[in-house]
């Protein structure tokens, strides 16, 4: 995506179109969720937050995440605690890069073996980037590199993943259709 921020949005409203046409309704509608609620969840596993200086890259709020996982505050700080995120304050609250999780918003493996290497936790875009950015002489790849082979992307010419390349999806069990009793 490239352009004008409303070539932007005709791009993103054509991609969202083009993905709502392959959508089995059929099992959707058994979800115990409503539109509105469906609606809230495809808007939040789209990063709000996009850092170019320093290249991090697209990046979630703790909101966005908490929305997109259906997942409580303190278990993605206690991610983030215990290594199994990288997050850190940006601005006035902690932002989480999208590189790191899969189309069903969960962490790639890679990233809990990435992080377990830190000494220290890190802390700011600038750390952050940098470190996203170095390759390792034994692997011959950055962190930034393992991650987008994970998630079978290619990083754009700045190493930083296309916006467009995020998915939306329905991260909520699907339930079984139950027997109707009459019309709605």
């Amino acid at each position: 995506m490239t352009g004008t921020p409303d070539d932007v949005r005709v791009d993103l409203v054509g991609a969202l179109i083009d993905r709502l046409r392959t959508v089995d309704w059929d099992q959707v509608s058994w979800s115990d969720e409503g539109p509105e609620a469906m609606a809230d969840r495809m808007f939040a596993s789209l990063p709000t937050v996009f850092i170019t200086e320093p290249a991090v890259g697209a990046c979630y709020t703790t909101r966005g995440l908490v929305v997109w996982r259906g997942a409580t505050r303190q278990a993605i700080y206690q991610e983030r605690r215990s290594s199994r995120l990288l997050g850190f304050l940006h601005g006035k609250g902690v932002v989480y890069p999208a590189l790191q999780f899969s189309g069903t918003g969960r962490p790639f493996p890679e990233m809990r073996a990435l992080l377990a290497t830190l000494s220290t936790p890190l802390q700011n875009a600038e750390q952050v980037a940098a470190w996203l950015n170095t390759t390792d002489q034994a692997s011959a790849q950055s962190p930034r590199g393992l991650l987008s082979a994970a998630a079978g992307r290619q990083p754009d010419s700045n190493g930083i993943p296309e916006f467009s390349q995020v998915r939306i999806v329905n991260l909520n069990p699907l339930k079984p259709k139950r027997p109707t009793t009459g019309s709605r």
